[in-house]
């Protein structure tokens, strides 16, 4: 029997997203996965739309025709749900397409999200591997088929993840594995923005891999523990590869398996992300550097932060300058 997968994937007011995922999802060549949306308390009815997807009352453009109903198990992120009692609900359920469906009750953000569905995973369904999977991806058939038959003969494999297009350019790479830049304090695409020429057809062992989508073996995660949610929104997958690397397991980009990514590379970044992205570089640098090197680190984080804050300010964008000088200033203290 094949190894038994949990697909978590995360919603927060993009239902429309989540559906197309589910849509490609329900169709691959894969016969032992369960799926759990976690949903981080979404404003947009993302509940009702999603189970009136799986009811087959909503026509979508993507629709390719996956037999509905799919079958739901809703549930509330409560302390009270013994392993017992979810067992007892799921038992119930018996349709061959499922569904786990957790309605947190705040934004618990990245990391604590699929936390939360993971430790859901554990209790009902004890699986092999946990796969973390963006909402807003698009899945090729056998993509899970090929991460999981190469992982599972390589028992030093502890994170593996797929090539990664662009959902609007499928030519062109969204992530080929990643590289961490410490002189930065980030995880870095490999390949991002460039053309598929075939020069990224190699597995490769990595630093890290875009969260996106990770395929991870249960038994790391038991090792090493979950998520980081002090992060709360990025570089939370960065910082997991890395405690990984350090536990002594290998980091795989595998090209045969393929996704597309609905990320858009304009180059624009809202705000919010600007917070975390000076926030959060501060946080990882410091927690896993020695203490002269986090010095000099915040020196020449302070000099890049100085010449970023020039430039919002030329454009007049206080919004932003706002977030960077907060980013910072919680990334030195916290």
């Amino acid at each position: 029997m094949l190894p038994n997968v949990s697909i978590i994937v995360l919603n927060w007011n993009g239902w429309e997203n989540t559906i197309e995922c589910l849509e490609s999802l329900y169709q691959i060549e894969y016969d032992n996965f369960n799926i759990v949306i976690v949903d981080n308390n979404s404003n947009d009815d993302s509940i009702e739309k999603i189970k009136d997807y799986c009811d087959g009352l909503l026509n979508i453009s993507s629709n390719k025709g996956v037999e509905k109903p799919i079958q739901v198990l809703e549930l509330i992120n409560n302390e009270s749900n013994s392993i017992e009692s979810l067992s007892d609900m799921f038992s119930d359920i018996t349709s061959n397409k499922k569904l786990i469906l957790i309605k947190n009750d705040k934004n618990y953000g990245y990391a604590g999200g699929n936390n939360i569905g993971i430790k859901y995973s554990f209790k009902l369904f004890k699986p092999d591997y946990i796969m973390i999977l963006n909402n807003d991806t698009i899945v090729n058939k056998d993509f899970l088929i090929k991460l999981v038959n190469f992982a599972d003969v390589d028992e030093d494999i502890g994170i593996i993840g797929p090539k990664i297009y662009y959902y609007d350019n499928p030519n062109i790479i969204n992530s080929a594995g990643g590289v961490i830049k410490w002189r930065l304090g980030i995880g870095v695409n490999i390949g991002i923005g460039e053309n598929d020429d075939g020069q990224f057809n190699q597995v490769n062992n990595v630093d890290c891999l875009l969260g996106a989508c990770i395929l991870i073996k249960s038994s790391l995660i038991k090792k090493i523990g979950l998520l980081d949610e002090k992060f709360f929104l990025l570089l939370e997958e960065t910082d997991f590869c890395f405690r990984a690397k350090i536990a002594g397991y290998k980091i795989v980009f595998y090209p045969k398996s393929i996704i597309y990514h609905k990320e858009g590379f304009s180059g624009q970044i809202n705000p919010l992300i600007l917070y975390y992205m000076n926030r959060n570089r501060l946080l990882f640098f410091k927690k896993h550097q020695k203490f002269i090197r986090i010095l000099l680190f915040t020196f020449y984080v302070s000099s890049i932060t100085i010449i970023n804050l020039l430039n919002y300010a030329l454009r007049k964008d206080f919004k932003s300058i706002k977030c960077i000088i907060k980013g910072y200033w919680d990334g030195l203290i916290q």
